[in-house]
C-alpha cells in the first residue's frame, strides 16, 4: 500500500510537490495565517505548471480520468 501511495504522489508535477513540502516544513511553528500566506507565496512560484496542466485538460487530457493519478482510498 505504501508503494502504491508513493507512486500516486510521484505522478504529480514534481515542482508543485516540492513547494508543497517546503510550505509544510516552513509552516511548522507559524500561525495558520502565516502558514497559509507562505503556502500562497510558494504556490505562485509554480503557477505556470498549474496553467500548463489546465491547458492540457482543456485540450482533453485527463478527461474521464485518463492519465490522472488515481485517488487513494
Amino acid at each position: 500500500a505504501a508503494v502504491e501511495l508513493a507512486e500516486m504522489i510521484a505522478a504529480y508535477p514534481q515542482e508543485t510537490l516540492r513547494t508543497d513540502r517546503q510550505a509544510m516544513l516552513e509552516g511548522i511553528g507559524m500561525t495558520l495565517a502565516e502558514g497559509l500566506e507562505r503556502e500562497a507565496e510558494l504556490g505562485r512560484q509554480v503557477l505556470d505548471v498549474a496553467r500548463d496542466g489546465a491547458r492540457k485538460f482543456e485540450a482533453g487530457a485527463g478527461r474521464s480520468g485518463d492519465g490522472v493519478p488515481p485517488v487513494a482510498s
